[in-house]
């Protein structure tokens, strides 16, 4: 999807509004900004990467501190649910 699409539908989603800039000699080009509601929506994403980069920053501490095995049942608490294999059934 082009940048161009991208803007127009978070345009239409209320995170950004456009004008046309036509001043000077050079051919009209359209200028965005950000919304309220899209600044509030940025300031969320970024609250977002920081819980997650918070969440790294433990991980790689406890992995850091942790230079023996951990047991199964420990480690079964602190494995990410995404970093679980999935098992599948024989056939």
């Amino acid at each position: 999807m082009g940048l161009d699409r991208v803007l127009k539908a978070m345009e239409k989603e209320g995170y950004f509004r456009s004008d046309w800039d036509t001043e000077g000699s050079s051919p009209a080009k359209r200028v965005y900004a950000l919304t309220e509601e899209g600044w509030n929506c940025l300031q969320r994403w970024k609250n977002t990467l920081d819980a997650h980069s918070r969440n790294l920053e433990q991980t790689v501490t406890f992995i850091e501190r942790s230079p023996q095995p951990v047991s199964k049942e420990i480690r079964q608490e602190i494995i990410h649910p995404c970093c679980v294999p999935i098992r599948r059934n024989a056939k």
